[in-house]
């Protein structure tokens, strides 16, 4: 593996645990059911925008963790 590539796999792996970091707290705002959730006047999540992100980042986070781990 050459320098850049290696350097590459280390990126995605950043966004590998932002993504799952992203998944994690949608979960959890899904569990609690409390919605909207209203974060500043100008960000509310709803339901609808959170179940896309419970399905969205999961997806993200295992291409990004098939590519920075397990592909040559």
């Amino acid at each position: 593996m050459n320098n850049k590539t290696s350097k590459v796999k280390e990126v995605a792996k950043l966004f590998a645990g932002m993504a799952v970091h992203d998944t994690l707290v949608h979960w959890a705002f899904g569990i609690s059911g409390k919605f909207p959730i209203e974060l500043s006047p100008l960000i509310t999540i709803t339901k609808d925008l959170n179940t896309f992100s419970m399905i969205f980042w999961p997806l993200v986070a295992a291409v990004l963790i098939y590519y920075a781990w397990f592909k040559k």
